[in-house]
This record gives C-alpha cells, sequence and structure tokens, in this order.
C-alpha cells in the first residue's frame, strides 16, 4: 500500500478521535458544571426564605458561567429539605442525544432560630 493511501485512511481516524476526545471532555464538563450549579441552587434555597428565586438564579449564573445553554431550574421545598435539579444543554460538536444533561442535590432547610 503506497503512503498517500495510508495517510487517506489515517487522517480521518485521527481526526474522529481527536474531536471525540474532545467532546467527551464537554460532556464531562457539562455534568460537572450541572452539578455544581444544582449544589449551589440548594445552598442558597436552604437559608433563605420560599419564594426568593435566589437559588434558580444563583443556579442559572454557574451553569451559564460553565458554558451551559438552556437552563432549566426546578426547585421544590419540603418542611425539612430542599430539592434543587438543573437541566442544561452542552454545545457540543455532533449532538447525537448526549448533549443534554441534569443534576440533583439536596440540603436540609434551615430552620430560623428566635433569640430572647
Amino acid at each position: 500500500m503506497s503512503e498517500s493511501l495510508q495517510w487517506t485512511i489515517a487522517t480521518p481516524l485521527i481526526m474522529l478521535c481527536i474531536l471525540g476526545t474532545i467532546q467527551g471532555g464537554l460532556l464531562l464538563h457539562g455534568r460537572s458544571t450541572v452539578r455544581q450549579a444544582a449544589a449551589a441552587a440548594a445552598e442558597v434555597e436552604a437559608v433563605s426564605q420560599p419564594g426568593s428565586n435566589t437559588g434558580s438564579a444563583t443556579a442559572q449564573r454557574v451553569a451559564q458561567a460553565g458554558g451551559l445553554t438552556a437552563v432549566s431550574v426546578q426547585v421544590s421545598r419540603t418542611p425539612t429539605a430542599v430539592d434543587v435539579v438543573v437541566l442544561a444543554t452542552v454545545p457540543v460538536f455532533f449532538d447525537i442525544g448526549q448533549g443534554n444533561v441534569s443534576g440533583h442535590a439536596s440540603m436540609p432547610q434551615e430552620r430560623e432560630t428566635t433569640t430572647r
């Protein structure tokens, strides 16, 4: 086989490996970022008043700073805990359904203490 034919076959395979590695790194970064956004939102919501939406805004800021798009934040409260689910999209080269990521975090609800 001639050397030019070998490079004709090898070059696309090498490019696929490089792009696949970059895309895998983007997905891992997106998963990490969405989990951090959920954890930050849960921490803020655990100490804030119900209905203040500070946790949602925090999650939006963290996710967007990490490069995620189409960020959706769902906050639910019980008397003892705060649950946050963050859904987002990672910008990838080839979107074959892997670009959607989600993160979940729970924190115990901080109780107000009264001093006398």
